[in-house]
């Protein structure tokens, strides 16, 4: 068993760095944090594991992989959340697959972490099994992103676009529908056919679809809203056309 007693370590002091994006993507490494997230990545992730840092607390539950037992001082260095459980995983980030299921979910420039970490988890919720993030989503690799997600990051194919719609352009090529929302629409999500190949289009939180989506697309329907709210939540909205699509696949 190999112990860390100090931040000064030169090994904690790269594994800070993975806290910047840019140091992420330069060493191809990022930290998952909590016991929820780990114990999801080591029931379906194992191989993407480097090695494992934890304190006394999780010292016999953890076997098979490399690990160093640290300090409560180095894991809350290394943690963004206040009160650290006492577990993180080092992982390599994986090669982006083109695994598509009959619906997907597209995420236009959505920015919020939170978000980006809700719409991954409730589409592995409801079975859907590919998430494709445009170039400027949230970082799928950010610690609160990876957090939001509980682990449902390593249970789906989750990966970005090279080119801003060039998946969209691929899949609209092998006859998915592109499926976008937009409160202008005249058709209602309740009438549309999730039955068909589809993309399911999420926009930005603030500006929505952008007008180049748009002009891809090839339908599209809104939420009813009977109330006074002007929008929905990026997450919220996504969930609802998610779960309307499961209802209609699964009755």
């Amino acid at each position: 068993m190999d112990r860390i007693e100090s931040t000064a370590n030169p090994f904690i002091k790269e594994l800070k760095k993975l806290k910047n994006k840019s140091d992420r993507y330069e060493k191809g490494l990022y930290l998952v944090e909590g016991e929820n997230c780990v114990k999801e990545l080591i029931a379906f992730k194992p191989e993407i594991i480097d090695c494992l840092l934890f304190t006394e607390k999780y010292e016999n539950e953890f076997k098979g992989f490399k690990f160093y037992l640290v300090s409560q001082r180095i894991m809350e260095s290394l943690c963004d959340t206040k009160t650290p459980q006492g577990i993180v995983a080092l992982c390599r980030m994986e090669k982006q697959t083109n695994i598509y299921s009959p619906i997907c979910i597209y995420l236009d420039n959505v920015k919020d972490p939170g978000n980006v970490g809700t719409i991954i988890r409730t589409a592995d919720a409801a079975g859907m099994k590919t998430v494709i993030l445009s170039k400027e989503c949230a970082d799928l690799y950010n610690s609160k992103t990876v957090r939001s997600t509980m682990g449902s990051m390593f249970h789906i194919d989750v990966f970005y676009e090279d080119e801003y719609l060039s998946q969209l352009k691929k899949l609209k090529n092998e006859g998915y529908t592109i499926l976008t929302g937009s409160l202008q629409a005249e058709k209602s999500l309740y009438e549309y056919d999730f039955k068909k190949k589809t993309v399911i289009c999420i926009g930005n939180e603030a500006h929505g679809i952008s007008a180049d989506l748009y002009r891809i697309g090839t339908e599209n329907i809104k939420i009813p809203m009977p109330g006074n709210a002007e929008s929905l939540n990026a997450g919220v909205a996504g969930s609802i056309i998610i779960y309307e699509a499961v209802r209609q696949l699964n009755g």
